[in-house]
């Protein structure tokens, strides 16, 4: 199972979903070099079905649910997201290219 799968639209490139990775899900680092995850994200992983690039996510064991709730509004809130399913097995995701 996977906390958060996040299906991108159609139009969504690699460049897009790495600053998305880099803006929304993530923050920049206090060295000012790279990145870091929002606070109560674990692991991550990109897929693809259907033609679609999704990106999963699981939150940290001791994630707060103010924590999961930030990590979804932004997620909601990118114009590069298609939809979003919660706790779901990312294999059984169907996209209906005309949704």
């Amino acid at each position: 199972m996977t906390d958060l799968v996040i299906v991108f639209n159609k139009t969504t490139t690699n460049e897009d979903i790495n600053e998305f990775e880099k803006n929304v899900i993530g923050k920049p680092h206090d060295s000012g070099v790279g990145f870091i995850s929002l606070e109560g994200i674990g692991n991550g992983y990109r897929l693809k079905t259907g033609g679609f690039e999704m990106e999963g996510i699981n939150f940290k064991t001791d994630a707060t649910a103010e924590q999961k709730n930030n990590v979804k509004q932004r997620v909601l809130s990118s114009s590069l997201v298609r939809q979003v399913f919660e706790n779901v097995n990312p294999k059984q995701i169907r996209i209906s290219p005309d949704e």
